[in-house]
């Protein structure tokens, strides 16, 4: 992958990831009641660690498997659906079914806090790109 091309699709993920933390947050202010709630909501030391874990874990899937995780990845039926599953449908399903708000958008947003620290760690430098973490010295 040229650095052109590196360049262009961690903005495009970035961009999803951002259009993702919309809707955690908007349903997290719906079932919270409004914005003063979401804090509220999404305060849930459990749930954040399971999605702060759960983002480490996929980007240390796709650092140990390049190959596989660059063509999965670049299919833009996984990109779309999976943007949409986690921005559109599960915070959906934390609104309809209450017993289940907190949790859900509480481990979504983990994952999405651990993507985000992820993110700005690699693209300022502090740590290697994902691709060399697996490569024998």
């Amino acid at each position: 992958m040229s650095d052109t091309d590196d360049g262009l699709s961690r903005r495009r993920d970035a961009g999803l990831a951002a259009v993702t933390t919309v809707g955690v947050c908007g349903a997290a202010s719906v079932v919270a009641g409004g914005p003063g709630g979401i804090r509220t909501t999404l305060a849930r030391p459990p749930a954040l660690a399971v999605g702060l874990a759960g983002a480490f874990l996929l980007e240390l899937g796709f650092a140990r498997f390049p190959r596989l995780g660059r063509a999965v990845w670049r299919r833009r039926a996984v990109r779309l659906g999976g943007t949409a599953v986690v921005g559109v449908l599960l915070p959906a399903v934390a609104v309809f079914v209450p017993a289940v708000a907190a949790p859900v958008l509480a481990t979504l947003a983990g994952g999405l806090l651990g993507y985000a620290v992820l993110f700005v760690a690699i693209t300022s430098g502090l740590v290697p790109d994902p691709e060399t973490w697996f490569k024998c010295v």
